[in-house]
């Protein structure tokens, strides 16, 4: 199904998501965006989230095995890319959850993926890895 997700250049990405080059040049794109390891196909961009329960960049090595075609990472998870083999390319962003996202998943978020209302209501249960997450319903904000 890959044939159905559009491509996406690098230039594209980094203005859709005001982000930040950190490795990699800008001549390469993807297919299709992936928050989640267990999903994640060849070519897509893997956005390695970052929540209260999980850290999206400890599955960096895991996105780039799956032949993720690029990273999205929070710019305070640079450390992360000391793990990963290669230089897959990578764009650093202030926060993966927050407001500066929101033009990435207008522009390049398709709904037959996973709902990304449904991403945010589970992201205290399983990390960007697919890993389960413990339960925290007792825990205080």
């Amino acid at each position: 199904m890959n044939g159905a997700l559009p491509n996406f250049s690098a230039l594209e990405l980094i203005d859709a998501t005001q982000g930040e080059l950190l490795r990699g040049g800008k001549q390469w794109s993807c297919h299709g965006i992936s928050t989640d390891t267990r999903t994640l196909e060849a070519g897509n961009l893997f956005v390695a989230l970052q929540g209260e329960n999980f850290d999206g960049s400890d599955c960096l090595g895991k996105a780039a095995q799956k032949g993720a075609a690029g990273l999205l990472i929070q710019l305070d998870r640079q450390d992360k890319l000391a793990s990963v083999p290669g230089n897959i390319p990578t764009i650093g962003v202030n926060d993966t959850l927050q407001g500066d996202r929101r033009p990435l998943a207008e522009k390049f978020y398709y709904p037959s993926r996973r709902d990304h209302g449904q991403l945010r209501q589970n992201n205290n249960q399983r990390d960007g890895c697919g890993n389960s997450l413990p339960n925290n319903e007792d825990s205080e904000n």
